[in-house]
């Protein structure tokens, strides 16, 4: 699967925002991965038809010139097409402008982005090395009171 709609810098599932209110704890286990079963079809869907089918988030002109196209929703949460949005503002402002305001939002480059390595060892052994869960998640900041 394509690396959209993943996060930074660990490419992990970005199936929602909190203030999407899809999930949460109280809803169960079942309905979240319902709800990552939907990305996973949407994720399948841009793989191979070329665009995001529905809703997104994407902050900043460097982010959705790159993961957005004209078709697809725009990332401001205006319900309109990005290329009547912010498609044309985006192209105008500077790559340097772009590149520092997500770094200033993200703490690292977009080119950052990647899976684990302890993940990818995993998935290479077929999941039989299973990795523990401080060298898959340890590079992430988490705050455990927001889950």
């Amino acid at each position: 699967m394509a690396l959209k709609h993943t996060n930074l810098p660990d490419a992990s599932i970005c199936a929602m925002t909190k203030e999407d209110n899809a999930w949460s704890p109280s809803d169960g286990l079942v309905a979240l991965i319902d709800h990552y079963s939907i990305w996973a079809v949407k994720s399948w869907h841009r793989q191979e038809l070329g665009w995001w089918p529905g809703p997104q988030y994407g902050f900043g002109s460097y982010y959705r010139k790159r993961e957005f196209v004209a078709k697809e929703w725009c990332g401001c949460g205006s319900g309109k097409r990005y290329a009547s949005c912010h498609q044309t503002f985006d192209f105008l402002e500077s790559e340097e402008i772009g590149r520092r305001q997500f770094k200033g939002a993200f703490s690292c480059d977009y080119e950052d982005r990647a899976v684990p390595q302890a993940i990818m060892d995993a998935a290479r052994s077929r999941w039989k090395n299973l990795p523990s869960l401080v060298s898959a998640f340890s590079h992430r900041r988490i705050v455990w009171g927001e889950l």
